[in-house]
């Protein structure tokens, strides 16, 4: 295993940077996601201030109603755009796949057994969402963050690269155990965040990886992930890269937001050669 005393100090202290940047940018999009919820209500008190003092102020009145209501409903449709969300940059394209790179994560992750695709997603984000919002040691709040991600159920070998990839959509309603995970905060290490108080529930840490990702937008909660899952594996073999582990599901947008308007992905895990094999 590489130690700190075999990495060079430039490399150590771009690592440094690179975990400061981070921090900053979480404590950034903190802000603004505080602000997107106190300007609509500071708006729609303010629009109804000015219909309270008469018919004069009445027109400014509703256009300040109208203005805020409006702002409210984009940001709640759109709530992934004020969401601290997982960094990453993209090495390479392949058609519609990005070849990604991730910084080193902290992911809090619990298994739901014998579930459909529907029923684990719910019930694991009901899990994560308790340990977020108080359910650990100190009963802190910790900040969400985008997106969320689960295993396939019942996906837990990985696919051959040499056999043909067959879409398996009634997977969405079979019974088995599914992974689902939140990326905690950047700005936040192992040794900093408190224990959670479900044993079903736990920590671990994540290292730096590549990952060949495929977006696709929709209704998450039906068999459509499983197609795109099957698409992305038919496309990285075509392509000649070497995948390591299986591919995961990951959605940026909570369950209320209109399915043509989510970020939806699906994403598995590479060897560190870059280079697809005949290019």
């Amino acid at each position: 295993m590489t130690t700190e005393e075999s990495i060079p100090e430039h490399q150590l202290a771009q690592f440094d940077d690179q975990e400061q940047a981070l921090a900053v940018q979480a404590q950034r999009m903190r802000r603004i996601n505080r602000a997107s919820l106190v300007l609509p209500a500071a708006g729609i008190a303010a629009g109804a201030w000015l219909l309270s003092r008469g018919r004069e102020r009445r027109a400014a009145g509703f256009a300040t109603l109208g203005v805020s209501l409006g702002f409210g409903l984009a940001r709640w449709q759109l709530q992934r755009m004020v969401t601290e969300s997982v960094p990453y940059t993209v090495q390479m394209t392949l058609g519609e796949i990005e070849v990604r790179r991730y910084p080193p994560q902290i992911w809090a992750e619990t298994v739901v057994e014998h579930s459909s695709w529907k029923d684990g997603l719910n019930e694991g984000f009901r899990r994560l969402a308790g340990y977020l919002f108080g359910a650990n040691n100190e009963s802190a709040r910790l900040t969400m963050t985008a997106p969320v991600l689960s295993s396939y159920p019942g996906g837990g070998e990985p696919l051959a690269m040499t056999a043909p990839v067959l879409a398996d959509v009634s997977g969405a309603n079979e019974l088995r155990d599914q992974t689902v995970a939140f990326v905690m905060p950047a700005d936040r290490d192992l040794d900093s965040l408190p224990a959670p108080r479900d044993r079903r529930v736990r920590l671990r840490e994540v290292p730096e990886r590549r990952a060949a990702v495929l977006r696709f937008r929709g209704n998450y909660e039906s068999g459509l992930p499983y197609q795109k899952r099957d698409e992305l594996l038919r496309r990285v073999r075509e392509a000649g890269l070497e995948t390591r582990g299986e591919a995961r599901f990951a959605g940026y947008d909570p369950p209320t937001t209109w399915s043509p308007l989510r970020r939806n992905e699906v994403l598995i895990d590479l060897s560190e050669t870059l280079a697809p094999r005949g290019h």
